[in-house]
């Protein structure tokens, strides 16, 4: 774990796990040993009130988790989607070839494309080509390519199938935010009684405090 002194600096403590999921099991335990030896008493919460908590952060833990795994599969098909995107570009490229021959790369601007380093394509910015995608179908139908293989079909499918992902991503990124904010605050609360049990049980056998603390589930070499 790490922490932050009054000077800045940075320091570890090996008694607390840094990964939520092993925060999360290791204040389950320490859960259950407060029920069942309820002699350990602090001023400012309860078993009852900290294994509420320890249920919440753990279950904010599970669906931020898979919100996450959710995002990752959205990713993944705006990938797949950048890869027809950029195929579609060439395609386009070379009917403007066919029409202007060497003055093809003059029209490249009315498609949406924008020069980047060596090459003409769609803005990288995710925003910027949901715009340009626009862009590009409303110049295949102008230009006449409407009925080619990359024509007005395949850009306005590209473009609703982008912007629904676009838009769910979106979503989801916000929603993950709340959860991790939210979980977050569960954990510094855990934190600070777990950090409370150990001071009480250091004060009440400061001789075999550590062998308590294993009791209790609170050991480093299990994380």
């Amino acid at each position: 774990m790490k922490m932050t002194t009054e000077t800045g600096k940075v320091h570890r403590s090996g008694i607390l796990p840094d990964k939520d999921t092993d925060l999360g099991d290791v204040a389950l335990y320490v859960g259950k040993m407060w029920n069942a030896e309820p002699t350990l008493t602090l001023k400012f919460t309860d078993s009852a009130a900290f294994n509420a908590t320890v249920n919440e952060f753990r279950a904010l833990l599970d669906t931020k988790n898979g919100k996450v795994s959710e995002r990752r599969g959205i990713t993944l098909q705006l990938a797949a989607i950048e890869e027809e995107i950029t195929k579609g570009v060439r395609q386009v490229k070379g009917y403007l070839t066919e029409k202007y021959d060497t003055d093809a790369a003059a029209h490249y601007n009315r498609f949406g494309m924008a020069h980047h380093k060596k090459y003409f394509r769609l803005p990288a910015d995710q925003s910027k080509k949901r715009d340009a995608l626009l862009v590009m179908r409303n110049a295949i139908e102008a230009e006449g390519f409407g009925d080619r293989p990359y024509g007005t079909a395949f850009w306005q499918s590209t473009l609703d199938r982008f912007d629904a992902l676009l838009t769910e991503a979106r979503t989801l990124d916000g929603t993950v935010s709340g959860f991790v904010a939210e979980k977050n605050k569960k954990r510094d609360a855990i934190r600070r009684t777990l950090n409370a049990i150990i001071l009480s049980l250091k004060a009440a056998d400061p001789d075999n405090y550590e062998g308590e603390l294993r009791r209790w589930g609170i050991q480093r070499d299990k994380f």
